[in-house]
């Protein structure tokens, strides 16, 4: 120890016999022993002189530490251990994962497609654009195919705004399915069925029927019109 006045801690340390990174417990106890060695009350005749001045120290500079100690956190002496704090990076949180497109159940599929398929029957079977007769003046053009060989069974036309009478092959009047007309004329006109069976032609939700290869009778659906100029024939619209 210092008597200078200048407090030595190591010094101190090694008097009471303890580290200098030892636990405040351990240095109190310590010094409390040393302090008991060094009372006068238990000082013999013939002691060290020194021994109140050296208490006086220990005091002292046992009173340094403890007080070093209380505003340090660590004994005077020891090297002081610098805490770093870990900074926390904040990682940005999980992307939430890709949706996938949404399907569509196999009902609503199939139904989809029974009605596209219905609109393109429809529109293949409309002939209101394509067949629809188109008038030029009095005379009736009609916008369907009608072979030579067949032109010389059409009844005459006649314009009643000039007078005159023309051939029904020169200015294409709307032909009109019949009782009795062929089968090749019945061809000519509403082109080829759908099905057949026997004598019976289907053209989707309309018909006609023959009897010796001629028309005996026919239906024509609004779903798909015949060349004709009822639904029945006059004979059979009573039936």
């Amino acid at each position: 120890m210092n008597m200078s006045g200048k407090l030595d801690f190591l010094a101190f340390y090694e008097l009471i016999g303890v580290q200098p990174d030892c636990k405040p417990e351990t240095l109190k106890n310590a010094y409390r022993h040393c302090v008991s060695e060094l009372h006068p009350d238990r000082q013999r005749e013939g002691a060290d002189p020194r021994a109140i001045d050296l208490l006086q120290e220990l005091n002292a500079t046992y009173v340094a530490a403890m007080r070093f100690y209380r505003r340090y956190g660590r004994l005077p002496g020891t090297v002081a251990h610098v805490r770093t704090q870990a900074s926390w990076v904040h990682a940005p949180p999980p992307a939430a994962p890709a949706r996938a497109p949404a399907r569509l159940s196999r009902k609503a599929l199939v139904f989809a497609l029974i009605g596209v398929g219905t609109l393109l029957w429809l529109a293949a079977n409309d002939d209101t654009s394509s067949t629809a007769p188109a008038v030029v003046g009095n005379v009736v053009h009609a916008r369907f195919p009608v072979s030579n060989h067949d032109a010389s069974r059409l009844p005459l036309v006649t314009d009643h705004s000039h007078g005159s009478t023309a051939d029904a092959s020169s200015h294409e009047p709307q032909a009109r399915i019949e009782v009795g007309m062929d089968q090749d004329s019945v061809r000519a006109l509403e082109g080829p069925p759908f099905m057949t069976s026997g004598d019976h032609w289907d053209y989707g939700p309309s018909w006609i029927e023959f009897e010796h290869g001629h028309v005996s009778d026919w239906y024509s659906s609004p779903l798909r019109r015949l060349h004709v100029g009822s639904s029945r024939p006059p004979s059979k619209a009573s039936e």
